[in-house]
């Protein structure tokens, strides 16, 4: 409480400062209300106090005070096998008293390919996280392709998160990249035709679909119906099939 003065015999008009403070807090708009009371004057001949010589006519007023902050919206995704569905979050670093609306969809520029049957379809999500809430989550959905491709680098999607409605700082969509690991194998099958003795029996040994590595194995020759004496065994590493 402040006690304010008007002197005698003048226009006089007092005032006092309120000043805000910065909380850092995304809050609505907030009101401040004064509030007069205990009116006196001091009579000029005897200095006494009379309450009885001024009357309060409006004994409150308000002032607004307004917000100067935002949220600001993130995103991040988590690494997953192709042919299961990626976790994306929106997040803010703050809470904020509107809902706010960000439109989550996969752009060029990573290492999957888009398309049907590839690594992933061109996807659009939009979310909302809402007032007094700080995160939401989606999901974007891969493809098992099928192919064998890299165990060490996983292939990437990026992603963008533009905000659609809600007072935010973000001047350009939020960004985050998905991870893609793959799941494929190729199989190993071993072939053999028949051939009349003294000729030349070629073995096929094949993969079921490429591999982006070398694949080696062993071929090793065991006695059937044939003795050692119908054929030249094959049992040394330097006989490799090698892919």
């Amino acid at each position: 409480m402040v006690r304010l003065k008007i002197p005698a015999n003048t226009n006089t008009k007092p005032t006092i400062t309120i000043t805000p403070k910065d909380d850092d807090a995304v809050e609505k708009v907030e009101n401040v209300t004064l509030t007069l009371s205990n009116p006196q004057a001091t009579d000029s001949a005897d200095g006494s106090v009379k309450a009885d010589r001024v009357v309060i006519d409006v004994d409150k007023a308000s002032g607004n005070i307004t917000n100067d902050d935002k949220p600001t919206v993130t995103i991040s995704a988590n690494e997953v096998e192709e042919g299961n569905p990626a976790t994306v979050t929106v997040k803010l670093d703050k809470v904020s008293v509107e809902d706010i609306t960000v439109e989550i969809k996969t752009v060029a520029g990573g290492t999957a390919t888009e398309g049907t049957g590839k690594d992933y379809v061109t996807q659009t999500k939009t979310v909302t996280i809402p007032a007094g809430q700080k995160s939401i989550t989606t999901t974007i959905n891969t493809i098992d392709d099928g192919e064998v491709e890299s165990k060490t680098t996983p292939e990437t999607i990026n992603v963008t998160g533009t905000v659609e409605s809600g007072t935010v700082t973000n001047t350009t969509p939020a960004t985050a990249t998905i991870k893609v690991t793959d799941n494929d194998k190729p199989t190993v099958s071993i072939s053999g035709t028949t051939v009349e003795e003294g000729g030349t029996s070629t073995v096929t040994v094949k993969l079921d679909k490429p591999s982006n590595e070398d694949i080696t194995v062993n071929v090793t020759t065991t006695n059937g119906t044939a003795g050692d004496g119908d054929y030249t065994k094959v049992t040394t590493p330097s006989n490799n099939a090698r892919y």
